[in-house]
């Protein structure tokens, strides 16, 4: 019996630089909880996380059912249930009902999760097909044959060829006919278009004459459209051994990511000068960015590239080292500022680390943010609502700060590192419509404690805040006001439900 633990890793809120690189798998070890008040270690049939690194399921072999169980949950019982080494208590008697055993993992380093759940499986969008026959060979040179279908996966393509005397046979794939030298049964796929094509004899053989061409296997599907919110599906259509139609329960508590759709023709036009640049190879800091840009089925809106940057240590001049810095796309202007999870962090990475230099020491890493306040008082003209001015104040200094486009002067988004000058605002507040005057502007630094600290005016009388060159500002709060001088700014209040913890005590003496 094979038991699914599925585990998605995450990457601490605190250091958004530790991000993503070569990561050693966790030593771990796995114990299910036997019937003699024991833990039994069970051997790992497969792991598809890495040794807990990347999302994934990891499948652990289980003992005979007789030799599991769970210990006593009463401390009627067993006076010391749930207490030390021992599971903790369950006292909702209608989960401990159902109770079966427990499993338990020893890591030997530090393990932060994002979701952990059993009977996982890992979902994907593609299916399977073949075999398939797509033709009939006219024994010309430069034969193309459609497979009618598009976004195939190359790496589970398998192309058969039926051979004289031979039966189907296995040809070989590759990236272009002209480098061969003689009938090499090989071909060219372009998964995209879904099409196969073939050589003239002297750069790469022609398929014999009136002979089949087919499919032996391959996977096709995929696009955007499979990156659903958690809780989208419910259930799973499958087959059982007989091939009989069955629907399985099913439950989504994460989102689904990775899918992306095809490149239209202008997509790739645009794109064709930077793959003339780089050649597919991550040697220039311009490479780096154009790569990170282009990962199939991850939404990065923008890409940094930080040489001799070291994220761990925030050494600037680490010789061999090159971090590069990723944001998501999101919708508006609105706090929080986007922030690349794990999952984007590792899919940039495992795309750009074979087109990097083995000299290179890269890392793939988010973006650490100031938190900044805005204190503005301005007058607003006659004819104008005072209300609707101050919005559009507050929207348009969101705008202007923003990371993303169309976020800095050259709308592009805030450039990594850059001062904010309260000057500057004063001008971007200045020009929304119905602001008569300026009369002060103050810049507020959120301290880690949730206070914000004013930003003290330089000998020049000029308010600013300083950014080291791997951080962006993240505006928190602006308050706008009508009179001479800006106001304090103090900590928003938390907003949510009043609820006390309670404690429950156990109706046992």
């Amino acid at each position: 019996m094979i038991l699914n633990l599925g585990f998605v890793p995450s990457l601490p809120a605190a250091n958004p630089l530790a991000g993503a690189g070569t990561l050693a798998p966790v030593p771990a070890t796995w114990q299910i909880s036997g019937t003699a008040q024991n833990f039994i270690t069970v051997s790992v049939v497969d792991d598809t996380t890495n040794g807990l690194t990347q999302p994934g399921v990891v499948r652990l072999a289980m003992p005979p059912g007789s030799a599991i169980g769970a210990p006593p949950n009463d401390v009627l019982t067993d006076v010391q249930a749930g207490v030390g080494t021992k599971p903790p208590r369950i006292d909702d008697p209608n989960i401990d009902a159902i109770l079966a055993c427990w499993v338990r993992v020893n890591v030997q380093s530090a393990l932060t999760l994002s979701w952990g759940g059993v009977n996982a499986v890992e979902i994907d969008q593609r299916t399977t097909q073949g075999p398939l026959a797509i033709g009939v060979s006219s024994g010309a040179p430069g034969q193309v044959f459609s497979t009618t279908q598009t976004q195939i996966d190359p790496s589970t393509f398998e192309l058969d060829v039926d051979m004289p005397g031979l039966g189907y046979q296995l040809w070989q794939a590759v990236d272009d006919l002209a480098v061969l030298r003689g009938p090499v049964p090989a071909y060219v796929l372009d998964p995209e278009a879904g099409t196969v094509t073939f050589g003239n004899q002297m750069q790469g053989m022609i398929p014999p004459l009136g002979r089949r061409v087919r499919v032996r296997r391959m996977r096709i599907g995929g696009g955007s459209t499979g990156n659903i919110p958690a809780g989208s599906l419910s259930a799973v259509q499958g087959t059982d051994p007989l091939n009989n139609p069955v629907t399985f329960k099913a439950v989504q508590p994460i989102a689904t990511a990775g899918g992306g759709d095809a490149e239209t023709l202008d997509q790739a036009e645009q794109r064709l000068p930077a793959i003339l640049r780089h050649q597919n190879r991550a040697v220039t800091a311009g490479d780096y960015k154009d790569l990170a840009l282009e990962v199939p089925g991850a939404t990065v809106a923008r890409a940094e590239v930080l040489p001799l940057f070291k994220p761990q240590t925030r050494d600037p001049n680490a010789p061999g080292v090159v971090s590069v810095m990723v944001l998501p796309d999101v919708d508006g202007v609105q706090p929080p500022c986007p922030r690349a999870d794990r999952t984007l962090l590792e899919s940039v990475y495992a795309y750009l680390n074979p087109r990097s230099p083995a000299t290179a020491e890269m890392y793939v890493i988010g973006t650490e943010y100031v938190g900044l306040g805005i204190s503005v008082a301005v007058e607003v003209s006659s004819g104008f609502g005072v209300s609707t001015v101050c919005a559009q104040v507050e929207q348009a200094l969101r705008g202007y700060l923003w990371p993303l486009a169309p976020g800095g002067a050259a709308k592009t988004g805030w450039p990594l590192g850059r001062t904010v000058r309260s000057l500057e605002l004063e001008v971007i507040v200045s020009q929304v419509p119905g602001v008569d005057e300026v009369n002060g502007l103050l810049l507020f630094q959120k301290l880690p404690s949730g206070a914000y600290q004013a930003v003290a005016a330089d000998a020049n009388n000029q308010v600013e805040l300083m950014l080291a060159n791997w951080q962006l500002p993240e505006l928190l709060q602006v308050l706008v006001t009508m009179g001479a001088e800006p106001a304090a700014l103090t900590a928003a209040p938390v907003t949510g439900p009043n609820t006390v913890a309670v404690p429950i005590v156990p109706q046992v003496c």
